[in-house]
């Protein structure tokens, strides 16, 4: 005898409904989800969905050891995966800086008789598992510093622009390249091309131990004048901007990103092992001050 009990499935729920549910669920399982009818396809592939999915989800941690481990401090669920072959030695990863899910790789280690620290930089999408190499306009150098974001004034946020600077007073006086002037590139990923901006560099040093920061689709570092304080890089003009000052120099530095607009500095002492964490009110706000957290 056929059961009375009315049939049942997600497909069929109210839109708004499945979209809500969707929204809550991690980026892995919407990839694996994708064949399943051309109604969520057409849903989880849509540009709309998936910055709404980023901006709900919840932040994540990413190590990368020996295998890829992502682990959500929410739920508490932990997943991974082997490095991809393409990050193997002599293209092991250096440093990352991530924006939107997405890690710009710097790539090898530093020569002082070649002149490179970076000898390679590629895109990585963690849970695309695509790995995608970019091609210097010339070379990559010893002077280097990276960013990765996207004009934040744009409603589609997909025109990722990777940035590329070097400052080459300090460098090696064995280097050929020893001696030029600044220089500062624009990648867009969209036009898989470079192109040199005119921008004004009047900074001290920047401070390649304390790793740059992708907040809000601009970046961030700790850089110095006459003092401490934190450069920014805005995509939507592309343009350098002095955002705040600083707090005092401590011997660990440690600059990231707070409740998805605002910047936090990690200070470790270096007798005391005192951690002392700093942190700024809103980066769209006239004034940008830290304050001990």
């Amino acid at each position: 005898m056929a059961s009375s009990k009315p049939s049942w499935s997600m497909s069929t729920l109210p839109l708004d409904l499945l979209e809500e549910i969707l929204y809550r669920t991690p980026a892995e399982s919407l990839i694996r989800s994708k064949p399943t009818c051309k109604q969520w396809y057409a849903l989880i592939t849509s540009k709309r969905f998936i910055y709404n999915h980023l901006d709900r989800s919840s932040k994540r941690f990413i190590r990368t050891v020996d295998t890829v481990q992502i682990l959500d401090p929410v739920t508490r669920t932990h997943s991974e995966t082997p490095i991809p072959n393409a990050f193997r030695p002599p293209y092991e990863i250096d440093t990352i800086v991530h924006c939107d899910g997405l890690m710009l790789c710097m790539c090898g280690h530093w020569s002082l008789l070649q002149g490179d620290r970076y000898a390679h930089l590629a895109i990585w999408n963690p849970v695309l598992r695509k790995v995608r190499w970019i091609k210097p306009s010339k070379r990559f150098t010893s002077s280097d510093y990276y960013g990765i974001g996207y004009d934040s004034k744009k409603k589609c946020r997909d025109g990722y622009k990777i940035l590329r600077f070097s400052d080459r007073r300090f460098d090696d006086q064995y280097c050929d390249y020893y001696g030029e002037e600044p220089q500062v590139e624009i990648y867009e990923c969209k036009k898989r091309s470079w192109k040199t901006l005119d921008a004004k560099v009047d900074w001290y040093y920047v401070d390649i131990a304390c790793k740059g920061v992708a907040v809000m689709g601009n970046m961030y570092w700790l850089a110095q004048k006459e003092n401490k304080y934190i450069l920014g890089f805005d995509f939507s003009v592309e343009r350098f901007k002095d955002v705040c000052f600083s707090p005092p120099a401590a011997y660990e530095s440690y600059l990231a990103c707070f409740d998805g607009d605002r910047l936090s500095l990690l200070q470790q002492n270096e007798v005391s092992g005192e951690i002392v964490v700093w942190v700024t009110n809103k980066l769209t706000d006239v004034d940008v001050l830290f304050t001990k957290y």
